[in-house]
């Protein structure tokens, strides 16, 4: 599993060395993006699993997210749907 020996060396790269590569960065954004769609979809369907229901307003956002496949390639709507999914339901509360 991880355990945070990584981030611990990329923190010493960024205070001792001024930074990531351009290719870095790429990579790093690409990751940090398929992380989050992980977490808010595992989010999603823990609710279900646990028969916990979202307000009927979030259904659409929750469908919606659930059916990424391609994480690397979501557009502006899918960001949008799942920061408001994030920020404003009870998912997070809960």
């Amino acid at each position: 599993g991880e355990c945070g020996k990584s981030t611990v060396l990329k923190q010493m790269k960024i205070l001792h060395r001024g930074g990531f590569s351009e290719e870095e960065k790429t990579m790093y954004r690409e990751s940090i993006r398929e992380n989050t769609i992980s977490s808010i979809q595992q989010l999603i369907e823990g609710c279900r699993e646990l028969e916990y229901a979202l307000e009927s307003k979030y259904e659409p956002m929750a469908k919606k997210i659930m059916a990424i496949t391609d994480k690397g390639k979501i557009g502006e709507e899918m960001i949008n749907c799942i920061e408001t999914l994030w920020k404003e339901s009870k998912i997070i509360a809960r």
